[in-house]
């Protein structure tokens, strides 16, 4: 498989359709119909609430493959067969606030703890960055690792560093909890969030960044990061990465909102800031593929 796209579908003609550096979101992602029971009022008998199942991740597929358009109403029909909320709704809770920062390269480390292969899930954020890029870009994607559900789909290293006996300094356990709480964004130069985002995530005072850019002789203004809060009221941009362009909003906002009604199948009170949490690799991988696009449009 070339990584390097065809020119008849490479940027700036139109946006490059496939995703070809997806990795779970290929793997078979059945649901639960009691789950469905439970907080539902559908109709729907169990063989053919598997049947409606299967067709949505069939179109799912077919998305990502290039194969189906990505449009605002992407998986609307087959989101409402199986009974799923539809609207965009948001976290409307306050940020833990942390007493004491903690660095990417400590959350790093326990992905290298907890998940030995951890260095093979950086593809998941970096996409053709994770073998052709800078090694400095290692230490943000590795930390975004320890995030992810990667022990059954039941908790993260980080979770497990949480919980592990003897139990860690609370300050630490505190400021890990922060990290994993904060939404994923796209940032521009003034800390303004690029896609909607609830109102108590947005920062508020100055934000202590050092983005690592996606090509060292390319350095942009655009940042991906999560914003972590800290009591004084300032920010720390943790896992922050920098890139001289991104997709269009819209679609960055399409592609998030097809995983959003992905992820509603398992937990139906999912909103807009869990999918950023829970699936930041979308957003990271995304914007990765776009930049290497425009550098390999010859």
């Amino acid at each position: 498989m070339s990584i390097v796209h065809p020119p008849a579908s490479a940027w700036p003609l139109v946006e490059y359709p496939e995703d070809e550096w997806a990795a779970d979101e290929w793997l078979p992602d059945p649901s639960s119909y009691a789950n469905y029971r439970k907080w539902t009022a559908g109709t729907l008998t169990e063989p053919a609430y598997e049947q409606a199942d299967r067709r949505f991740m069939r179109s799912y597929r077919s998305i990502l493959k290039g194969q189906l358009p990505l449009r605002e109403d992407s998986l609307s029909e087959e989101a409402q067969a199986l009974a799923l909320e539809l609207a965009l709704s948001h976290d409307w809770r306050s940020p833990l606030a942390q007493e004491r920062g903690v660095s990417d390269e400590v959350i790093a480390q326990f992905a290298e703890d907890y998940v030995p292969d951890a260095p093979l899930l950086m593809e998941r954020f970096l996409g053709p960055y994770a073998e052709h890029g800078s090694r400095a870009l290692h230490t943000p994607a590795m930390a975004h690792t320890a995030l992810l559900l990667t022990l059954a789909n039941a908790a993260s290293p980080a979770l497990r560093f949480r919980n592990a006996r003897p139990r860690p300094d609370v300050l630490d356990r505190k400021a890990v909890g922060a990290l994993i709480q904060a939404p994923a964004m796209l940032w521009d130069a003034d800390w303004n969030p690029l896609l909607p985002l609830f109102e108590t995530w947005r920062p508020k005072g100055p934000v202590h960044a050092s983005p690592v850019p996606l090509r060292p002789e390319r350095p942009g203004r655009l940042v991906l990061a999560r914003l972590v809060h800290h009591q004084d009221g300032s920010c720390s941009a943790n896992m922050a990465i920098s890139i001289s362009s991104a997709p269009s909003a819209g679609w960055l906002r399409r592609r998030m909102r097809i995983e959003l009604l992905r992820l509603r199948r398992h937990d139906r009170r999912a909103n807009w800031e869990t999918v950023l949490r829970t699936r930041a690799e979308v957003l990271y991988r995304s914007c990765a593929v776009w930049n290497w696009t425009q550098e390999n449009s010859r």
